[in-house]
């Protein structure tokens, strides 16, 4: 009679056990989820329903619980002089409820929690301030923002002046004076062969209009080292780099003789106050260079 009535207590102890997730799986699995920057201070499980079978459980259910930061909360706002600058969304200590429902499964003796809504208020937006290293931000409005600003600023105004004295500089007509040279040392030739009588190397000239512009349109003219080919001008286009160079692309394609315009030329500013021009058609690789006249 003793042994019946522990087989019966046994038998309904495990008829009354829960299935499904615990809550401590629900807090496990949320603490996962979310920032680092919430402690999650209570869950409670309202509600759940096996609506699969006893072999292959699949349990929904209903919770809530409460969130607490455990750090203030800050989101980007944009950067200045290297470094990110974060505004404050919210206190350390904030308290947030939550919501939601789940479907689990238990799968290899865990269970695979998802939730098919989840409501956060207040919503958060943000990360807590150690999301970002040390020495990476300042804060929106503080004295450490408003000397980047300022150095920032001054980085400005000298890129600026630093770009309007290389268009200065790249203003005006500028001519090869010695033929192109292939990446052999031999200057390109056109008109036919050797004692024809209309054989000569080709040459070239760039202008750029005046203006403060760091890209646009100029024209490029070929011409031959003896004048013996009429010339030709093309528009082209042109972008100034820091660097002091320059991109030269033809918008058209002529030809004088054999020679047609390239797919264009990278322009370096020399010590000398030349530019070294570097082009590459195919195989060969080509170079000039260009003095003002």
């Amino acid at each position: 009679m003793i042994l019946m009535l522990m087989s019966t207590v046994v038998l309904s102890g495990c008829f009354k056990s829960q299935v499904g997730p615990t809550e401590d799986d629900f807090k496990t699995y949320l603490e996962q989820k979310f920032s680092k920057g919430l402690k999650i201070t209570d869950i409670e499980i309202i509600a759940s329903q096996n609506v699969g079978t006893d072999v292959e459980p699949v349990v929904k259910s209903r919770i809530k619980g409460e969130f607490r930061l455990v750090e203030d909360f800050y989101k980007y706002s944009n950067r200045v002089s290297g470094k990110d600058v974060l505004v404050k969304i919210a206190d350390e200590g904030t308290k947030m409820d939550l919501f939601g429902l789940s479907v689990s499964k238990l799968e290899s003796n865990i269970w695979n929690i998802r939730f098919t809504e989840l409501d956060i208020k207040p919503d958060v937006k943000g990360r807590p301030l150690s999301h970002w290293a040390k020495g990476s931000y300042v804060i929106k409005g503080s004295s450490e923002e408003k000397a980047l600003i300022i150095k920032q600023e001054a980085a400005n105004a000298a890129w600026r002046n630093k770009m309007q004295t290389l268009r200065t500089f790249m203003t005006g007509k500028w001519v090869s004076q010695k033929p192109i040279v292939e990446h052999n040392d031999q200057y390109v030739s056109i008109g036919g062969m050797v004692g024809s009588g209309t054989r000569e190397h080709i040459m070239y000239s760039l202008n750029i209009p005046p203006g403060t512009d760091l890209d646009g349109t100029a024209t490029a003219t070929l011409f031959g080292s003896k004048n013996l080919h009429k010339p030709i001008t093309v528009e082209v286009s042109y972008k100034i780099f820091d660097i002091g160079e320059v991109h030269v692309k033809e918008l058209e394609s002529k030809c004088i003789g054999n020679w047609c315009t390239s797919d264009g030329w990278t322009l370096n500013s020399t010590t000398k106050g030349a530019l070294l021009g570097s082009n590459r058609g195919g195989r060969t690789a080509y170079s000039m260079t260009l003095f003002r006249k």
